[in-house]
């Protein structure tokens, strides 16, 4: 969880650690400042390869307040450079993180 411009977000993905060729469920709680779950905005989650990979979802309300959810299918193995970007009509907010992709088996 971080807190960027008075939004609050917490990440949680499912698997935990993705694996190439299966979809992982992205989730972002957003609130702000006071706790209020941020219904306003538009989530987008986008990753990047030093190969120059790359993939990108939005992440669309998920029926509770201030919960966006969403599905990337990683088709290569090794270091993703990811960004979540929360785009409202007070501005927007990128949270850069990295995730270690494992290779199916």
């Amino acid at each position: 969880m971080t807190e960027v411009n008075g939004v609050r977000v917490e990440l949680t993905s499912a698997p935990e650690t993705p694996v190439t060729d299966r979809k992982t469920t992205y989730t972002v709680r957003l609130g702000d400042a006071a706790s209020k779950p941020v219904t306003d905005a538009r989530v987008t989650l986008t990753g990047r390869m030093a190969d120059g990979m790359s993939a990108a979802t939005p992440l669309r309300p998920a029926g509770e307040p201030g919960v966006y959810r969403g599905e990337v299918l990683f088709t290569m193995g090794g270091p993703w450079e990811l960004t979540i970007r929360v785009m409202r009509p007070t501005g927007r907010v990128e949270i850069p993180l990295r995730e270690e992709v494992a290779r199916q088996r």
